[in-house]
This record gives structure tokens, sequence and C-alpha cells, in this order.
């Protein structure tokens, strides 16, 4: 269950419509590209990356 719906579950008046409807949504990260030789900025990217993998594993 996503947070949006326990608000929305914890809500009344709210009622789902669309039971079996998943929303699909795809993420970038990106960088200037004379930022990828910065060991600091890869480090950065890498810890990014692995956190939002781990919140939204199939984006």
């Amino acid at each position: 269950m996503t947070t949006l719906e326990m608000i929305g579950d914890a809500e009344p008046p709210m009622q789902r419509v669309l039971h079996d409807f998943t929303m699909v949504r795809s993420m970038w990260l990106v960088m200037h590209r004379e930022l990828r030789t910065s060991r600091r900025i890869k480090m950065v990217f890498d810890y990014l990356y692995s956190e939002l993998k781990a919140v939204c594993p199939d984006a």
C-alpha cells in the first residue's frame, strides 16, 4: 500500500474508483558532462541512485 492509498483510506468520504490501477513513473538522474570525472559527484550520485532505487524499485 502506498502513502497516498493510506491517506485516501483514512478519509471516509474518499472512494477508490480504479482498484487495479497502478501509476508508472520514470525518473532520471542526470549531471553535466563536466562533472562526470568528479569523485565527489560520483559518490553523491551513487548514494542517490541506491536510495531512489530502494524507494522506487520499478522506476
